[in-house]
């Protein structure tokens, strides 16, 4: 089953970077399997707003867990300049990714994502 899984994970991100317009996902290594497919907004609002455009649509996405650098727990750490980690990690969306997704919910959420970003 854990071969499979791998499988359905690679493919699913193969047909979102088939059908989304380039540069707004995560690319990855043929070594890698991409657990969440990370899309990347150009700023927090614009994630917001595609975010409630999809839920309008009926799908579902999350965004990304916080940079660890912004975590409570490690406000007396000192740290090198994070500011990339942080900016990366406000603008992604993640998008569903559930291996029970079929090409066509990978088609139709992609259809949404790309007239989200032609208007």
């Amino acid at each position: 089953n854990f071969e499979n899984f791998i499988k359905s994970k690679k493919n699913i991100f193969k047909e979102y970077s088939n059908l989304l317009k380039d540069g707004l996902l995560k690319n990855f290594n043929e070594n890698e399997t991409p657990w969440f497919i990370d899309l990347f907004c150009d700023n927090k609002k614009q994630r917001t707003e595609l975010s409630e455009f999809l839920s309008n649509q009926n799908i579902e996405t999350r965004f990304s867990y916080p940079a660890l650098s912004s975590q409570n727990y490690l406000n007396n750490i000192s740290k090198a300049n994070l500011d990339y980690s942080e900016h990366i990690s406000e603008n992604i969306l993640w998008l569903p990714s559930s291996t029970n997704l079929s090409n066509e919910n990978i088609d139709y959420i992609s259809h949404q994502i790309n007239s989200f970003f032609e208007k």
